[in-house]
């Protein structure tokens, strides 16, 4: 269990970043089916600092800990008492599953969001009035 501790902290942390990087940030700019207009432009920025105010909490995030953090202690559990070691391969396990559940629940959370925000900013524009196709 020794060999593989750098191993897979080094693959943990290489997975949470990759899932944390398809997390996007920024503001959605839907496609609209008329001119360009003083009138649009106003009602993009209002229907986008509304969408931008919006949180789905952070269930999603306690989940993915609890969850991979209970399967890592069992893999590690599995794997520390082939190579001897249980208890530590259980910590080890438990730790790096956490970790990873922590980096995926934020990137599912990020991306629920962002979804949430894109819809919010469509129907707040095509509420206002405008021809929003995607």
């Amino acid at each position: 269990m020794t060999n593989f501790k750098p191993f897979l902290l080094t693959s943990t942390l290489s997975a949470g970043l990759i899932f944390t990087g398809c997390a996007s940030t920024g503001p959605y700019y839907p496609i609209v089916d008329e001119a360009p207009s003083a009138q649009l432009d106003a009602d993009l920025a209002d229907c986008q600092a509304h969408a931008a105010g919006y949180d789905s909490g952070e269930s999603v995030v306690e989940e993915a800990v609890v969850t991979n953090a209970l399967t890592g202690g069992l893999i590690g559990g599995l794997e520390g008492s082939y190579g001897g070691d249980t208890v530590e391969g259980i910590f080890i396990g438990a730790a790096i599953g956490g970790l990873f559940g922590l980096f995926d629940g934020n990137a599912q959370k990020s991306n629920a969001d962002n979804f949430a925000r894109r819809d919010i900013t469509r129907n707040c524009l095509a509420g206002r009035g405008h021809r929003v196709i995607g």
